[in-house]
């Protein structure tokens, strides 16, 4: 079980650093503007999706880290079997809710239809919600039960 919470702290380090470097070249990227005088990609909604998908992702590298940490007290209310599988579909989710929002901002919606990164981030969006409805419900469960 240590492996399945070192495979999920080191996901949601490894993820985060990753989003640090992408925030560090937006940074970047709005100074340049900046000197430049440019007012587009300031107000551009293309630079409104990646600050959200920055936060997005650091906050969800939290939760990877905690839910690692949680491993041992989640033990006692799930199989080994389970937390594997969540140890998978967490970083999945992640990641695919993640890439589903930089999609977005490269490809945006047409009108009246929904774009492809829209689609894809409503899945792995989806998974991460479930997979945190399901943990607090056994956290909760766990609460009120004798043991």
């Amino acid at each position: 079980m240590d492996n399945l919470r070192y495979r999920l702290i080191g996901f949601g380090f490894t993820w985060m650093a990753l989003w640090a470097l992408i925030g560090s070249l937006m940074g970047y990227r709005l100074q340049e503007e900046l000197v430049a005088g440019q007012q587009i990609w300031l107000d551009s909604l293309q630079r409104s999706l990646l600050r959200s998908t920055h936060a997005h992702m650091n906050s969800m590298s939290m939760v990877s880290i905690a839910t690692g940490l949680a491993l041992p007290l989640l033990r006692r209310n799930l199989s080994v079997r389970k937390l594997a599988t969540l140890s998978i579909a967490l970083p999945l989710s992640i990641i695919v809710f993640g890439c589903g929002m930089v999609l977005e901002t490269v490809w945006p919606p047409a009108a009246g239809s929904p774009s492809s990164g829209g689609i894809v981030t409503a899945l792995g969006g989806s998974v991460f919600i479930i997979i945190m409805l399901v943990l607090g419900v056994v956290s909760l469960r766990a609460a009120f039960t004798k043991s």
